[in-house]
């Protein structure tokens, strides 16, 4: 469904892109454009470029018959995406933030798996201990 609305709404961009304001669009006003051309550079933007780029995948998988074979190879293009992202510069400082901020709250998160642990434990205990062996439909009647 998310990518049928982010597919839609590319392409209403692209196709809608000639009736907007250049100024509007990221094109620089004292640019003499035609609606072609001004499709074309609004296009190529860098946002517009991975906004593609983010929806390409799925209507090549949905090309590509199953095979198995290359549809790993397109997800792990996605993920080496991401990676690359959290290695620029601007990011890298909040990044490594992150890191920081998960490794002093490691020791509140454990706490908070084992007891989530132990609780989902002891629920099930009692729904086991609850229907135990005797339960039947006929007990009742």
């Amino acid at each position: 469904v998310c990518i049928g609305l982010f597919s839609a709404d590319y392409l209403a961009r692209v196709l809608l892109v000639h009736s907007a304001e250049p100024a509007d669009c990221g094109i620089k006003k004292d640019k003499a454009v035609g609606p072609l051309r001004m499709t074309w550079i609004y296009v190529m933007q860098w946002l517009n470029i991975v906004d593609f780029f983010a929806i390409a995948p799925f209507y090549l998988e949905l090309a590509i018959p199953s095979g198995g074979g290359g549809m790993p190879v397109l997800r792990l293009a996605r993920l080496v995406r991401v990676f690359r992202v959290l290695k620029m510069p601007k990011l890298r400082t909040c990044v490594t933030m992150f890191v920081h901020v998960l490794q002093d709250s490691l020791p509140a998160l454990v706490i908070c798996v084992c007891v989530t642990a132990m609780i989902s434990v002891f629920f099930a205990s009692c729904i086991v201990f609850a229907e135990s062996r005797d339960y039947s439909v006929t007990h009742f009647a």
